[in-house]
């Protein structure tokens, strides 16, 4: 059941929170997880430096911002929430590497 409460609120409220906001540039919005007994969704929203987490009422579409997470990640992170919001953890990807130049191999 919550999976078809998932699919059928989510495309509902991304819309909500997109409508919401006057945006230049988008920065990409998507679902965490319900909070609150399923009454609220926690959204995070990606920009350039951060990632914004926010809570959104399901009922009025009322926003409270949650944390910022400094990051360069630019397609999100991959976020865990305990359901009180006490706990959470979050993966970011990075890739580093090293270039070499070298003359006359042979």
């Amino acid at each position: 059941m919550r999976f078809l409460t998932w699919s059928l609120l989510l495309p509902t409220v991304v819309a909500k929170i997109h409508a919401e906001r006057d945006y230049t540039s988008p920065p990409l919005a998507y679902p965490v997880r319900f909070i609150n007994g399923g009454k609220s969704l926690l959204v995070g929203e990606s920009t350039t430096e951060e990632v914004v987490l926010t809570r959104v009422d399901l009922a009025d579409g009322h926003r409270t911002p949650w944390k910022r997470i400094k990051t360069e990640a630019r397609n999100g992170l991959g976020i865990a929430v305990t359901p009180d919001l006490k706990y959470y953890a979050y993966a970011v990807q990075r890739y580093s590497s090293d270039l070499y130049v070298v003359d006359n191999l042979r």
